[in-house]
């Protein structure tokens, strides 16, 4: 059953886009960016470009984190995110149950 999350997510990113026109809105479904990080994670420059390429967005919009739980692509996404969180980006993750339930997620991320 759906609760909107995606919609409001997108709809979050368009506005940020549409009043905001100097901000740059990175938007990605949990899916893809564990895709990404799959192909790049034994390679340290090509991964290192990759943390870089996310944490320049002023606007980090992440769809659906618990696609995440149990995976190695986890330390990737923290450099991510902590990258990010320094450049002071707006960071916005979504999932589909609280924090406390994505038990397969390293606690640094689910606090």
């Amino acid at each position: 059953m759906g609760r909107g999350k995606t919609h409001l997510i997108q709809a979050l990113g368009n506005f940020i886009q549409s009043h905001h026109k100097d901000k740059t809105v990175l938007y990605i479904q949990a899916q893809d960016l564990m895709m990404m990080i799959q192909k790049v994670k034994d390679t340290p420059d090509e991964r290192s470009k990759l943390v870089g390429d996310f944490a320049t967005a002023d606007a980090l919009l992440i769809d659906d984190i618990q696609f995440l739980e149990g995976d190695v692509s986890q330390d990737v996404f923290f450099l991510i995110f902590e990258r990010a969180y320094q450049k002071n980006s707006q960071i916005v993750i979504t999932a589909d149950r609280s924090p406390k339930q994505l038990s397969g997620l390293t606690d640094r991320l689910r606090s």
